[in-house]
């Protein structure tokens, strides 16, 4: 298995990790991917009739455009992401996420033995884009401090 990874003195949790980066790449950018290319020209301005109204949830246009420029932003932050990664992790990434490839064309893409791949390529690929992607914290790290949360909610 991989050897643990430390950071700032915190254990990694490289399951967790590449569980949010596979939820992330495959369902989070896709869904950003689409709503960014939305026309914000089509979005209707409110119509003024006189009449005093209050609205509960906001303005809703108002949130839609801030939600468009952070779709907008998210698609630019995992291009940047990529182009900063290595070529394995582009390779090991782009082809499960978004080429539907299987493990083994990615190993032998990477001219690499399917041992090496699983113990070392693969689960350094789901922790360098965790690392160098700068909008959300997609690094998870193993609860050291539980027990001591636990014991210390307890004291007066």
């Amino acid at each position: 298995m991989v050897e643990q990874q430390t950071i700032f003195g915190r254990t990694v949790d490289q399951k967790e990790t590449k569980r949010k980066v596979e939820h992330f790449l495959k369902v989070d950018y896709l869904v950003a991917k689409r709503k960014s290319k939305l026309n914000m020209a089509d979005i209707s301005s409110q119509q003024i009739d006189g009449m005093p109204k209050s609205s509960v949830n906001g303005n809703a246009i108002e949130n839609k455009l801030v939600n468009h420029i952070f779709y907008k932003q998210v698609v630019k932050a995992v291009k940047l992401t990529f182009e900063e990664c290595s070529e394995e992790t582009n390779v090991i990434l782009k082809g499960l996420c978004f080429q539907n490839k299987t493990d083994v064309a990615c190993y032998t893409a990477l001219h690499c033995s399917e041992s090496q791949y699983y113990k070392e390529v693969k689960p350094n690929a789901y922790l360098e884009f965790a690392e160098i992607y700068p909008i959300e914290d997609l690094l998870a790290f193993e609860d050291e401090t539980n027990t001591e949360t636990v014991e210390n909610s307890y004291r007066i």
